[in-house]
């Protein structure tokens, strides 16, 4: 199986293309940016699209990393993303919803985990030099009030 990370961004850009209200393209702009840093990894360009009050939160993760408070904690989550090499992910989004107040996306996603991160979660692995895929269906509400508002300085995020 190929990842392809850009079926991430895909329906984002779709409906940026035909979406008219100014508010509501503004927070497709930033998911958008967003969804392209983290596939980067762009640590920086990732932390400009989160606000100071965000907040994660994953159901069903016992870890706190995995529900992070506040733009420090987010940095220190995905800090550790981008090192575990674990960035090689695709959201095969199959429904978008955008109002003035949040942008959900879901889909199935789908990450290449290397081998020696997924020892290091606990689980056996036959190589761990090896990628191994996770995939779970998932959706992601980007609340309004816990992105920047606007895209990050010098994106190059075209209508």
């Amino acid at each position: 199986m190929r990842i392809d990370p850009t079926k991430t961004w895909r329906a984002v850009e779709a409906r940026l293309a035909r979406e008219r209200d100014p508010r509501r393209r503004k927070n497709l702009q930033v998911v958008l940016a967003h969804m392209k840093a983290e596939a980067a990894p762009d640590l920086d360009a990732l932390m400009a699209t989160v606000a100071e009050n965000a907040r994660y939160r994953a159901w069903g993760a016992d870890d706190p990393l995995y529900s992070p408070e506040g733009k420090a904690a987010v940095r220190d989550f995905y800090t550790a993303f981008v090192s575990s090499g674990a960035h090689r992910l695709e959201l095969d989004v199959d429904r978008l919803v955008v109002d003035d107040d949040c942008v959900v996306t879901e889909g199935v996603m789908r990450i290449a985990y290397p081998g020696a991160i997924v020892q290091l979660l606990g689980h056996d692995v036959d190589d761990p030099a090896a990628y191994y895929l996770f995939e779970a269906r998932m959706a992601y509400l980007q609340l309004t009030n816990t992105i920047t508002q606007g895209p990050p300085p010098g994106s190059a995020i075209k209508p």
